[in-house]
């Protein structure tokens, strides 16, 4: 048996997520630890399992089709998240991922087990259990570990929750509103701490000092390497001169045709639930919360235009999403 990636952390005296940032050659690592862990790979031999890296990104997949299944069927009931976890297993750009990215594919997890969080928070508001607290925070913890894009959930919870609270706002009034508001808040506090201590054990450069994941957002949000061109739409383009295009056309290109139907029949169901007085606030919620999930990433790339490169890999983590709102789509059609 040849040497481990735990032989090469005890080697160069570090952790194994440090001798993993090194092989995957990501930012933020000093120059001497990187250093200290290229010489003991170098002097062990060390060759990454290639096979066996594939099989743990699978089972990580395998978990985020359980998790879409459970978000479709909480929402949308048994054929909603039948159909929204045969849409998934049978995306071939999800499949894939799941055993060749070690990277965006537990970020896309992770993002869809923290909008399950969500969905149960709207559902059980203003007393969330502690089964959501947790979830909520598991989701919040795995995903800005992965990346500091999850962050966007914030933008998921603020906006989605709009319909509920002002429900809340005219039916409680604005006192009992707020003191309800602060009670989740409240509540909540445990599952982001664990939350922050989990991102810290995924992502330890996070927790070192406080203002490290805004520096981190910082810095990813301007592009830092050597500008190189791809092929699009039969020409040599520059990443950072992509069109506002390029995200549509190759997920119109790669996923599914009866997943794009169902996903804009579910994007139109949302819109007619907003505009009817009829429909509870919490269903609105809901429903909002996972049409931003499944749209708003690719609507701020199309409109920021930021360097867009390696096809849609980056953005794999809304089509979970997409797929819960095609499956919910596919319910509405057979009822």
């Amino acid at each position: 048996m040849g040497p481990t990636m735990h032989d090469v952390a005890r080697m160069a005296d570090v952790s194994i997520k440090t001798v993993s940032n090194v092989i995957n050659d990501y930012p933020h690592i000093r120059a001497d630890t990187k250093q200290r862990v290229l010489d003991a790979i170098a002097q062990l031999g060390y060759r990454p399992n290639l096979s066996a890296r594939g099989l743990r990104s699978g089972r990580t997949g395998v978990i985020g089709l359980a998790v879409t299944w459970r978000l479709g069927r909480r929402v949308g009931g048994p054929l909603a998240g039948l159909a929204a976890l045969l849409l998934l297993a049978l995306c071939p750009t999800f499949y894939g991922h799941m055993f060749m990215n070690p990277k965006d594919a537990p970020f896309a997890v992770s993002m869809v087990i923290l909008i399950l969080g969500l969905v149960r928070l709207a559902e059980e508001y203003p007393a969330p259990s502690p089964r959501t607290i947790l979830i909520v925070g598991l989701g919040a913890g795995l995903s800005i570990g992965c990346r500091v894009l999850g962050g966007l959930a914030l933008i998921y919870a603020v906006a989605g929750f709009v319909p509920l609270l002002i429900e809340e706002y005219r039916t409680q009034g604005a006192r009992e509103a707020a003191h309800r508001f602060a009670h989740v808040v409240y509540v909540l506090l445990p599952g982001l701490v664990f939350g922050y201590l989990l991102m810290g054990l995924v992502w330890p450069w996070s927790i070192m000092e406080p203002g490290h994941p805004f520096q981190a957002l910082t810095y990813f949000s301007h592009f830092f390497e050597k500008p190189w061109k791809e092929m699009f739409d039969g020409a040599l383009v520059s990443v950072p001169d992509m069109p506002w295009s390029y995200l549509p056309t190759l997920f119109a290109l790669q996923l599914p045709e009866v997943l794009l139907a169902l996903l804009f029949a579910g994007i139109v169901g949302t819109f007619r639930a907003l505009s009817r007085s009829g429909v509870p606030a919490r269903r609105k919620t809901i429903l909002l919360m996972l049409t931003l999930a499944a749209t708003l990433p690719l609507v701020i790339a199309m409109v920021k235009r930021p360097a867009l490169y390696n096809g849609i890999r980056h953005f794999i983590f809304v089509i979970p999403p997409m797929t819960v709102l095609a499956g919910l789509a596919f319910g509405w059609a057979l009822n």
